[in-house]
């Protein structure tokens, strides 16, 4: 029954800024439309929020956004429940198929494994390096869909290995802008990480760093923090209309774990109340942040550190 679901579908949602997680997800889509007759190419809409009539239109696929795993009904979210493999493993699953390596990739990158066991080359140099270039050299979702298809598309058929290293030499031409991007960015992230502020909690010191530079994440984690939260103050999402503040709460799974030690699901309610345009914030257990949609958030640096300080004492 999903197999028809997926390729009768009219139309697709997924959230903006897109990543490998839901790319791939659209890669399996768009070969099972190819594979049946006539399968038409299936538009998406990057948007923060699905409403509860499109979760309930078979004929709308939702993935990775929607927080409800029901694919008799076209919904693949996995945020709403840990235990829930990434969306081409639940496509995978609901098609009764065995994943193959691309989609285990994709699965433990989004669980956080890669924090826990590093692979043997530089972060940059990893398919998900890769597709983050993406989104730093493409600020629009419909711009980057194309590019991270064609990446996914030359992966799966070339038959290189998707937990390799990804170099220039590896890479086609095509893709080193990519892989430039994120060097260059890595470079920007070691040197605004040094003006991170900290604070100890229960569970360990949290790093506050403002700076646009997504990187400085996993920078932050390897100098020691269980928590990092970054402030975009001129943050951009594919689908506004201007630059707005933004946040985004990560917790080390190198170091805590998650969520048996660390949920921050509830702390996203707290946030969500005091939010003053009352968009909530979201994510999974281990990372989330401030609303997506347009305006982001209006909460200041200070309230959101004293959140965390009096969710973690």
């Amino acid at each position: 029954m999903i197999r028809p679901l997926v390729t009768r579908a009219v139309r697709g949602i997924s959230h903006p800024n897109t990543d490998l997680d839901a790319q791939t997800f659209l890669m399996r889509v768009r070969r099972l439309r190819q594979e049946s007759a006539g399968g038409a190419p299936l538009p998406v809409a990057y948007r923060p929020q699905v409403t509860g009539a499109e979760l309930d239109d078979p004929t709308v696929l939702i993935w990775d956004i929607g927080r409800s795993h029901d694919p008799l009904r076209g919904n693949f979210d996995h945020h709403q429940d840990h235990t829930l493999g990434a969306t081409p493993i639940i496509l995978r699953q609901a098609l009764g198929e065995e994943p193959n390596a691309l989609d285990r990739y994709v699965d433990l990158g989004d669980r956080g494994y890669f924090f826990k066991h590093p692979q043997p080359h530089p972060v940059l140099e990893t398919l998900h390096g890769v597709a983050a270039g993406i989104n730093l050299v493409y600020g629009d979702d419909g711009v980057r869909q194309p590019h991270y298809q064609a990446l996914l598309e030359w992966v799966e058929d070339s038959g290189v290995d998707p937990f390799g290293r990804f170099t220039e030499q590896v890479l086609p031409h095509q893709f080193h802008p990519f892989l430039e991007a994120r060097r260059f960015e890595e470079r920007q992230a070691r040197a605004a990480a040094r003006c991170a502020r900290w604070f100890d909690t229960r569970l360990g010191r949290v790093a506050y760093i403002a700076t646009d530079k997504a990187s400085v994440m996993r920078v932050l984690y390897d100098k020691g923090a269980v928590l990092v939260i970054l402030h975009e103050p001129q943050g951009r999402m594919s689908g506004w209309s201007r630059c707005c503040p933004r946040y985004t709460l990560g917790a080390n799974p190198a170091r805590i774990a998650i969520p048996e030690q660390l949920d921050l699901r509830p702390l996203f309610v707290t946030l969500s109340g005091m939010e003053p345009s009352g968009n909530p914030w979201g994510g999974q257990a281990g990372v989330g942040g401030s609303p997506r949609e347009d305006g982001g958030s209006g909460l200041t640096a200070e309230q959101v550190m004293q959140a965390v300080r009096s969710y973690m004492a």
